[in-house]
């Protein structure tokens, strides 16, 4: 799974999902860009998954019509992090 970690993601998190690609957004020079142009970069890019800590981003962004991967509301539990991790 291809994983892209937003700028406020703690970057540790990307060891506990071994067996990802994970890539934070500094790293493909994306560390500017506003959320519309994140989430389209991603998707255009082919990332499965879009990590954010931004809660606002639901109502800052119209998600209708996005890919799942996009999520805003997702607090992971150790479970969650778990099943990422297989």
């Amino acid at each position: 799974m291809l994983i892209l970690f937003d700028n406020g993601t703690p970057a540790p998190l990307r060891y506990a999902l071994k067996g990802h690609v994970v890539v934070e957004a500094l790293e493909r020079g994306w560390d500017r860009m506003v959320n519309g142009e994140l989430i389209a970069s991603a998707e255009a890019e082919g990332f499965d998954v879009l990590v954010t800590t931004d809660k606002n981003m639901r109502y800052q962004q119209n998600l209708t019509g996005r890919e799942d991967s996009v999520r805003s509301d997702w607090q992971p539990t150790v479970a969650d992090i778990t099943e990422l991790r297989r």
